[in-house]
């Protein structure tokens, strides 16, 4: 099986190559520190909402906070054909 996972190492990685700290994000955004812990831990996933003011404020893509997760090499050959086929 193949799905889209939110990438809550990838926030924390992302926010701290910019030298932000959880507090200075979470101003930006308009959310608690608490919550964007939630998300930094993977206990909780964003609202699209929330995704939007993260994104922008970490100068990204929403889908840039998202990943892949592939259960077998038989999903990775399928989804090769796919993106080959386009």
């Amino acid at each position: 099986m193949i799905r889209m996972v939110f990438d809550a190492e990838g926030l924390k990685r992302r926010r701290e190559s910019l030298g932000l700290t959880q507090g200075g994000l979470s101003s930006a955004m308009g959310i608690s520190a608490s919550s964007l812990r939630s998300y930094e831990l993977g206990y909780r996933k964003p609202s699209m909402e929330n995704l939007e003011k993260m994104a922008k404020s970490l100068g990204i893509e929403g889908c840039e906070l998202y990943r892949l997760e592939v259960d077998n090499k038989a999903d990775i050959y399928w989804l090769l054909h796919e993106v080959d086929s386009i």
